[in-house]
């Protein structure tokens, strides 16, 4: 059950002062999850510099692994004794 009883209604402030304080609380709690995926968004955005590192290792391991085939294709064949 949520602390500001969310989808269930059967457990709900009834003084004044409890209601105001569960707006309140509600409304922090609508503040600081917003902080929270606002610096979660931000923690996982490269930048730019980042961004190109990323592709320049892409690229890097995709050749390598294309070398690899290539080599391994290649000494099948001569194994085989078809070159």
């Amino acid at each position: 059950m949520t602390m500001t009883t969310v989808g269930f209604g059967d457990l709900s402030a009834r003084s004044y002062f409890g209601q105001n304080s569960m707006m309140v609380a509600t409304a922090f709690g609508v503040i600081f999850e917003g902080m929270f995926l606002i610096a979660w968004a931000r923690h996982c955005t490269m930048t730019s510099g980042q961004s190109e590192a990323y592709v320049l290792y892409n690229r890097c391991t995709t050749k390598r692994k294309m070398q690899d085939v290539v080599a391994g294709k290649f000494t099948a064949l001569r194994q085989m004794q078809l070159i």
